[in-house]
């Protein structure tokens, strides 16, 4: 690798070790989520409903988990597939690259623009499916009686019942956090992606003007 291409590759190493802690942060706080509410396992799809409105009680609360954990197991798989396993593997790689430039192997460079395209496709879909479930909980949550509209409100309100399982709920924050670093995720791949197109241009060129010279 050229003098020219050692900062990008520096910068692309550097973005897909974020991909990773991003990846674990999402991972972590959806896992953190499932443990918030008995038997809510799959928390963004589960159906809140009050028995009595506003609830004066936690018995006046049901919720009812979806069928199965299909879309919370494809997010949390998603980041150990795409995030964990991928983004670390490619980013030992470029590490290597940088130090042994002879390993930086064109094929693999053409290869992984189509792979981080496809990564930021996959977390484009866990994205959207974490958000519309996130919307879709909070709506519910705050659909009684009083409410404010807000979720952190709502979660509150719902700590503060006789019989609550727990003086203070962090599912809201747990789940915001999950959002949004599951968007920042798509954002660093396609980052990549761009980043990839740019360094194999460079690269190109560089080859061309050298056949030129020679």
């Amino acid at each position: 690798m050229g003098g020219a291409r050692k900062p990008l590759a520096g910068v692309e190493t550097l973005l897909l070790l974020a991909v990773v802690g991003v990846g674990l942060a999402v991972f972590i706080t959806i896992l953190q989520a499932t443990d918030e509410i008995p038997g809510a396992t799959c928390l963004p799809y589960t159906e809140v409903k009050f028995l009595q409105d506003p609830p004066v009680a936690w018995g006046n609360i049901t919720f009812k988990p979806p069928p199965d954990d299909a879309k919370c197991n494809f997010c949390m798989a998603t980041q150990i597939i795409i995030s964990l396993c991928f983004a670390f593997i490619c980013a030992l790689y470029r590490l290597v690259t940088i130090c042994v430039e002879k390993l930086d192997l064109s094929l693999l460079r053409i290869l992984s623009i189509p792979l981080y395209l496809l990564s930021a496709a996959f977390a484009l879909i866990g994205s959207t499916v974490l958000q519309v479930g996130f919307n879709n909980f909070c709506g519910q949550l705050t659909s009684y009686s009083g409410s404010d509209k807000k979720c952190e409100t709502a979660e509150k309100f719902i700590a503060s019942l006789p019989d609550s399982p727990e003086a203070e709920f962090n599912f809201v924050k747990e789940l915001s956090i999950a959002t949004m670093a599951s968007w920042i995720c798509m954002g660093f791949w396609l980052l990549l992606s761009v980043l990839t197109i740019v360094s194999f241009g460079a690269a190109s060129k560089k080859k061309d003007s050298e056949k030129i010279k020679s």
